[in-house]
């Protein structure tokens, strides 16, 4: 049942940082809905995408399942989650998760014994150690090979058993490796990567059954970059190839973090709750960075992280003679016409795929695990990764300038 794995969800802890040594932890909370619909969504075999905004939870959501499944076969070994229609044992569960930006393994495999455990572990460190030197993307479809190991090699039944593989932030991935090499990070890599996954549902289902003795395999590709998930685009459907929309917390429990934070890391003036909730909409990883990184700091983490990344790392890249826009006052301009509404002023910042590879906007029309909320910073087909973006190109439309200072973005949020 999808409550004894809930239960076990909460009581894990999220990582959010260190100062002084000191690990930062807060409680797992509100993802229930989520649990349900990405259970749901593993009810028929395939590929799936999972996408949201860069620090919206989608790591965590989906180490932190695997987790919970492996501690209720410890705890209750007789509980079964409902995926779809049906009740699964846990015992029947394999749930691999890959983080190839933290270098991470986590797995979940029935009747697996410690050396056989510490054996395919060292397997998947050698895998991922070989995309971190640079031997290429191609590498992680080596994870197929290794379902056939798990039978041959390691000895491992498989029969009957509900198979997920997690490749987590494997668009980073790509993007560092496209990075070292000096070719341009169009995602054609990592489109072939995920199409090879794709076409075995599509063109060998049986023979990836009938050598895994497998009952259900669903494969997760779990990425932030906007223009990697558009690459994916063309392949809707193929192996049943289908595309999920995570998204930052909801407001209350996003507040009750706040709190939670503030009790292990007390800021040194008042907290604007509102404030926070208008800049950040939830989002966990900007607020870990406001917190750890600048003390809480609002206006030092406006200009860094919000400032720096629109201006400099965006809007400046298309102004100037024989770019989109002449001059500052032309971008001004189209700026205030589309009052930085979402859907208008991606017209106006995203050409070449620009804001979505700087993770400043991201599409939302597709369908979602997560209920959006109704905030003027997401549209109906593009929204802002942090609702900071809106209120800044605001601000700039308001002045008249590019050149704002954390204070104009404040006062155009309090109105």
């Amino acid at each position: 049942m999808v409550t004894s794995l809930i239960d076990a969800m909460r009581s894990m802890d999220v990582d959010f940082g260190v100062i002084a040594g000191n690990p930062i932890r807060v409680g797992f909370r509100d993802r229930e809905g989520e649990v349900g619909e990405l259970l749901r969504a593993f009810r028929f075999d395939g590929v799936r995408i999972i996408y949201g905004p860069l620090g919206c939870g989608k790591s965590t959501l989906l180490n932190i399942l695997g987790r919970s499944i492996n501690r209720l076969r410890e705890t209750e070994p007789n509980a079964t989650i409902r995926i779809g229609e049906t009740n699964v044992s846990v015992e029947d569960v394999f749930y691999l998760y890959i983080n190839y930006e933290k270098y991470s393994v986590e797995l979940t495999a029935p009747y697996l014994t410690t050396d056989r455990r510490s054996r395919v572990l060292n397997a998947l460190m050698e895998l991922i150690d070989s995309i971190a030197v640079g031997s290429g993307i191609a590498s992680i479809s080596g994870i197929y090979d290794l379902l056939n190991r798990l039978v041959t090699e390691f000895r491992m039944d498989l029969s009957n058993k509900w198979v997920f593989i997690i490749h987590d932030e494997v668009d980073k991935a790509y993007a560092t490796l496209a990075s070292r090499a000096g070719i341009g990070n169009d995602y054609g890599g990592l489109e072939g990567v995920i199409a090879s996954y794709a076409g075995l549902f599509e063109n060998f289902r049986d023979e990836l059954y009938s050598k895994s003795g497998a009952k259900h395999v669903v494969v997760v590709f779990s990425m932030s970059d906007q223009a990697a998930v558009k690459v994916t685009e063309k392949l809707r459907g193929k192996g049943l190839l289908t595309q999920y929309l995570l998204w930052n917390l909801p407001r209350e429990p996003f507040i009750d973090v706040v709190n939670e934070l503030m009790t292990k890391v007390p800021p040194s003036t008042p907290v604007d709750h509102e404030l926070l909730w208008k800049l950040l909409g939830g989002n966990l990883r900007a607020l870990a960075t406001l917190t750890i990184v600048y003390s809480w700091d609002v206006s030092k983490w406006l200009r860094a992280e919000v400032i720096n990344v629109l201006v400099n790392g965006l809007i400046r890249q298309f102004i100037g003679h024989g770019r989109a826009y002449e001059d500052e006052e032309q971008f001004i301009g189209r700026l205030r016409r589309a009052g930085a509404e979402p859907d208008a002023v991606e017209g106006i910042i995203n050409a070449g795929n620009a804001a979505y590879r700087s993770n400043v906007l991201i599409e939302v029309s597709g369908q979602t695990i997560s209920q959006l909320p109704r905030e003027p910073w997401i549209g109906r087909y593009v929204a802002y990764q942090l609702p900071a973006y809106y209120w800044a190109l605001r601000a700039m439309a308001g002045r008249g300038s590019i050149n704002v200072e954390p204070i104009d973005i404040i006062r155009e949020i309090q109105g």
